[in-house]
């Protein structure tokens, strides 16, 4: 099972990819990784798996496994692992970052990168409305939360989640609670030499007016792009 984790010194490392795991052996409500500056000359960085359920109360019935009835699954433990990004800038070669399911919280942390080319992100806040967590409710999503964005000039490449989209037959999956409540500023922040742009966005239901304005920012600023998808 996952406790804290500091990297190791690993100077000639170039991709790296994490994908801690709970179980019902858990005892600890907050987990971290840190250390990713002991990796200077990482070149792409994959994390997932930073919020999942574990087997705990019910550990008799499902024996670890994840293979059972969904609804079993979804009364069962929740947990979450924090990432510390506060000196990722220092690792001036990487240009792929993809981290799954990273709390706002831990992004904001980041000031810049510099190299970055390609971004996978899918961002969400721990809120009161999902039954299933018992952490702290967080605000919602803003453009703070993405301010590296303004000094990472190369980026070419972008897949930005915040929240995901509910799924009728299964409300309550993934981080369909989380949700954005900026008013599009982050698309500013976005180098506007881009040429591969996926935004999907949970919107607060008090911010749909801010629909239009984020595409209307997305038209008149990328005007290089040779892919766009939206979802809202």
């Amino acid at each position: 099972y996952f406790e804290n984790l500091e990297l190791p010194q690993m100077p000639k490392l170039k991709v790296l990819e994490l994908r801690p795991y709970q179980n019902h052996h858990q005892t600890k409500k907050y987990s971290e990784i840190s250390k990713f500056e002991n990796c200077p000359n990482l070149e792409k960085l994959i994390v997932r798996n930073l919020n999942n359920f574990y087997n705990n109360k019910n550990y008799d019935i499902t024996l670890g496994s994840q293979n059972m009835d969904w609804n079993l699954v979804k009364n069962d433990t929740f947990s979450i692992i924090n990432l510390d990004l506060s000196k990722l800038h220092e690792l001036k070669k990487l240009e792929d970052l993809t981290i799954e399911e990273i709390q706002a919280s831990d992004l904001r942390k980041i000031k810049y990168l510099s190299n970055l080319k390609k971004l996978s992100l899918m961002v969400f806040h721990n809120t009161d409305d999902d039954q299933h967590s018992e952490y702290k409710s967080q605000p919602e999503v803003s453009d703070k939360d993405l301010l590296f964005l303004k000094d990472s000039k190369k980026i070419e490449d972008i897949d930005l989640n915040i929240g995901e989209n509910s799924n009728r037959d299964d409300l309550g999956y993934g981080q369909c609670f989380a949700s954005y409540d900026g008013s599009g500023d982050f698309v500013d922040y976005i180098n506007y030499k881009i040429e591969n742009l996926k935004l999907n966005i949970n919107f607060n239901f008090n911010n749909q007016i801010k629909i239009q304005d984020i595409i209307t920012k997305i038209t008149n600023r990328f005007l290089n792009l040779k892919k766009l998808e939206l979802r809202f």
